[in-house]
């Protein structure tokens, strides 16, 4: 199964070559990375395929070619620093992702709770991550 970037650029508004530059961090040529991705000749780890599902705010189901996505999923997008908290608002899915790296740490979101709740969760996480 392949990742269907063409559905997910359309979806998610991110051009290859942002997705080229968050998925090979430090890597000199992340275009060049992704095109042999694209095209059949290199595939995606599981760490960047779950950082791409993160990213969008969707299961990682959703991501491969002929997979249905979620509808109206819009996506809160919150940054600090080098650091972006996503919410996925139509499922509470929440992740704080480090600009550079593959990492997309789960904010356990429970029913009921407020965007100021995720937020207050992304801060403890935060100040747990700068130690």
């Amino acid at each position: 199964m392949h990742v269907d970037f063409n559905n997910y650029t359309e979806k998610t508004g991110f051009s290859l070559t942002e997705l080229a530059r968050r998925l090979y961090p430090g890597n000199s040529y992340p275009t060049a990375a992704l095109k042999r991705i694209t095209s059949g000749l290199a595939e995606l780890s599981q760490s960047q395929v779950n950082y791409l599902a993160a990213l969008a705010g969707v299961p990682v189901e959703a991501l491969f070619e002929g997979a249905k996505w979620p509808e109206d999923e819009n996506v809160l997008i919150v940054k600090e620093g080098v650091y972006e908290a996503r919410i996925a608002l139509g499922s509470k899915v929440a992740f704080l992702m480090p600009w550079g790296h593959l990492a997309a740490y789960r904010i356990d979101v429970t029913a009921g709770i407020s965007i100021g709740g995720i937020l207050d969760a992304f801060g403890a996480k935060l100040r747990r991550l700068r130690g």
